[in-house]
């Protein structure tokens, strides 16, 4: 990268605003990952806490709304969330008081219900957040009609707006003797070893995350970095496949600051029928400017650098598909291909106004209306 695009080598990537390229770091403990419930809850904890009860395996069926009385106005409100919704006023008419759930190990499926003595905090992410408001009855009024649900409030912001990172995943042949994944994990005694390593060491390939490596830069006419990569010493067809039989890298590359936006929307009134998800990804001229780029710049470092030259790297995706690399049309075809989600989706509950910016929820994250 340094010797292609004078893009230098970081220490830290959290120390700095700049493109960069070096190690990733993680959250790690003696060679197993440490997650934020190991690290703050600590494992059996919780069952001494009388303070919180965990359910596992446990699905919401619908959020609770019971009806206010003397509700103060909100202020971003307006006659047309008035007349789109059943209910909703130009105040806060409803107050979130529990939920209705299943226990996926009861065959019966029987509802529970949890009451709630202060308020309900609804966590589940950009897809489930959305998809449970929308079955509860806060989203589009007329959407809701549409799928066997009675509004409660009209928020027609909710599932929309949906943001992700697109990764464009080039991969690369390498010279045999690279010593990549694909071969330490593709006989019986390779994978013997790997596994020793782990076992009396904590250290190989079984404590590393995905992605080792990694480097940021910038496309024309950003100011600051705006396309991220991760680079994996391994290839494969898709993360349900097996590596492939040949030692190969994958150098993946996203959009950091995407200008398409997709929604979430409920499909049927039961919150077990998944929502239907709409990334709409590469839907702006923006967005495909940046991908042409980053592709053109991997294959430039890839096959340009005397780094790599020792490896005899040859293209495998998009390979021969994309001959000319000039070719910017050909260039956003092959991205759609072999581009998949980084799963980092954002933006269905969007802070803002209510009805102007189609906004989810306050400055405060209360939705709107409740």
């Amino acid at each position: 990268a340094k010797e292609v695009c004078n893009i230098l080598p970081l220490q830290h990537f959290n120390n700095s605003n700049e493109q960069g390229t070096g190690y990733f770091q993680v959250n790690q403990n003696d060679g197993i990952r440490l997650s934020s419930y190991r690290a703050f809850l600590k494992p059996g904890e919780d069952k001494k806490r009388e303070n919180l009860k965990i359910e596992i395996g446990a699905t919401v069926k619908r959020l609770i709304f019971d009806k206010q009385r003397n509700n103060p106005p909100d202020k971003d409100s307006n006659s047309a969330s008035r007349n789109r919704s059943s209910s909703s006023s130009n105040g806060r008419e409803f107050q979130a008081s529990g939920v209705e759930w299943f226990d996926s190990s009861d065959v019966t499926q029987q509802v529970k219900t949890a009451r709630a003595k202060k308020g309900v905090i609804l966590c589940s992410g950009a897809i489930g957040s959305p998809h449970l408001l929308q079955v509860s009855g806060i989203g589009d009024a007329d959407l809701l009609r549409k799928n066997g649900i009675e509004p409660l409030v009209h928020l027609p912001g909710v599932g929309k707006n949906l943001q992700d990172h697109l990764q464009i995943r080039s991969m690369y042949k390498l010279a045999d003797g690279a010593d990549t994944l694909n071969s330490r994990a593709g006989s019986i005694l390779g994978k013997l070893k790997i596994g020793i390593e782990y076992i009396f060491k904590r250290s190989g390939p079984l404590s590393m995350a995905p992605s080792q490596m990694g480097m940021f830069a910038k496309s024309t006419g950003y100011k600051t970095p705006n396309m991220q990569w991760h680079i994996q010493p391994l290839s494969l067809d898709s993360w349900e496949k097996p590596l492939h039989d040949f030692d190969g890298l994958t150098a993946a590359v996203c959009n950091l600051r995407p200008s398409s936006r997709g929604t979430v929307i409920l499909n049927g009134p039961d919150i077990r029928t998944p929502p239907k998800i709409d990334p709409n990804y590469l839907s702006t001229d923006a967005d495909r400017k940046v991908a042409v780029e980053g592709m053109q710049m991997t294959r430039d470092i890839m096959m340009k650098s005397k780094a790599f030259s020792k490896f005899e790297p040859v293209e495998y995706m998009p390979g021969g598909n994309v001959p000319n690399y000039a070719d910017s049309d050909a260039l956003v075809k092959a991205a759609g291909e072999i581009g998949t989600s980084i799963f980092h989706p954002v933006g269905t509950c969007k802070i803002g106004a209510r009805i102007k910016d189609e906004g989810v929820v306050d400055h405060r994250l209360r939705v709107h209306g409740i």
